[in-house]
């Protein structure tokens, strides 16, 4: 995904000649900007408000567009960046489309029209790091042992939780309500076996 800030994600239409690319590199939000400036000289940078978070964006007008590359599709048309909050990452949606897509005017609305759902469709959340969570949900085992019943089962804790789930706790009588359910079971598969096997005669 770094080398060479290649694209994370591709998706192209031959006939119409649309392409839609998504990239998610590792840069400031001014070299990121200066790399698609110099990609599309044509293009012109404003900077667009959707849910709270600020795009800057890139469009080219139609009637700069381009002819199709060469065995390829799209062009400059529209390009959506943002920075992913303080994580140093930067993500782009491209809207890719030439001269030749002027031809299909419905294909190029529903373009126009996936893109907007897109953008719209971004949020940025915040998330903890593994060590964060680990810290919140280890649960130290009891230093001190009960013994009132040493012949009783332990049973564990889980080991991780997260704030809406209890610990379960199993009280001796839990714990003697399993056995008898274990032996009322082992009684009945005895029972099932002594009816429908074969009888051997002497």
């Amino acid at each position: 995904m770094e080398k060479g800030h290649n694209v994370l994600c591709l998706e192209t239409w031959w006939t119409t000649s649309h392409s839609v690319a998504l990239f998610l590199h590792k840069q400031s939000l001014d070299e990121m900007k200066a790399d698609f400036t110099k990609r599309y000289p044509e293009g012109v940078w404003t900077t667009k408000k959707v849910n709270d978070l600020t795009w800057y964006v890139q469009e080219t007008p139609q009637a700069k567009f381009r002819s199709r590359p060469l065995n390829g599709v799209g062009g400059p048309f529209q390009t959506w960046v943002l920075p992913l909050a303080d994580t140093g990452y930067v993500m782009a949606m491209e809207l890719g489309a030439s001269k030749e897509s002027l031809q299909y005017p419905e294909a190029q609305a529903r373009m126009d029209a996936m893109l907007k759902h897109l953008i719209e469709s971004v949020s940025i959340e915040p998330i903890q790091t593994a060590d964060a969570d680990l810290k919140q949900v280890v649960i130290k085992p009891a230093q001190a042992k009960s013994t009132e019943n040493p012949s009783t089962p332990q049973i564990n804790q889980p080991l991780f939780r997260d704030d809406s789930t209890k610990v379960r706790e199993y009280p001796d009588r839990a714990v003697q309500l399993q056995q008898n359910i274990q032996t009322d079971s082992n009684r009945d598969m005895n029972n099932l076996l002594r009816n429908v096997a074969p009888k051997i005669h002497r």
